[in-house]
């Protein structure tokens, strides 16, 4: 069964509008695949509830991660995030750290991405040695849907 890590955005869509397409994503796949999103994204989904103190906000946060896997960002994600931020840099194409720390997670756990920056995951592909399946979210309801 697919690791599928969601990006924050994709997260934040599916929270805020049902009918959105990460709903009918995250609704349709979800005992299909894995979902999951790393320690990076839950940190990315409290910061702005924990800041406008938005209580509701946090509580659905709070529920959504009852039924996805957190992945965490360990020794092996930190030396790959290393690895990729160093190239990237060197080569002078430079994304958020934090993009790079979801990125090394999902590689440690060989974990698709969904999401909307499909443009900031796809330039590691390109730049360096890692390979990432990143996918939007109608792209993945189609290829999900096929299960």
């Amino acid at each position: 069964m697919d690791f599928i890590c969601l990006d924050t955005n994709v997260v934040i869509e599916y929270l805020k509008n049902k009918k959105s397409a990460s709903a009918q994503f995250i609704l349709s796949a979800r005992n299909k695949v894995k979902l999951c999103i790393t320690s990076i994204n839950l940190y990315e989904l409290f910061f702005g509830p924990m800041y406008a103190g938005y209580d509701q906000e946090i509580e659905d946060i709070k529920s959504f991660i009852l039924w996805v896997r957190v992945l965490p960002f360990d020794e092996r994600a930190a030396e790959i995030a290393a690895n990729i931020d160093s190239t990237l840099h060197k080569k002078g194409k430079r994304i958020d750290l934090r993009d790079i720390f979801i990125a090394a997670t999902c590689i440690v756990f060989d974990a698709k991405i969904i999401t909307y920056n499909v443009s900031h995951f796809k330039v590691i592909s390109s730049e360096t040695e890692y390979e990432l399946i990143v996918m939007t979210p109608t792209e993945a309801l189609k290829e999900y849907n096929k299960l």
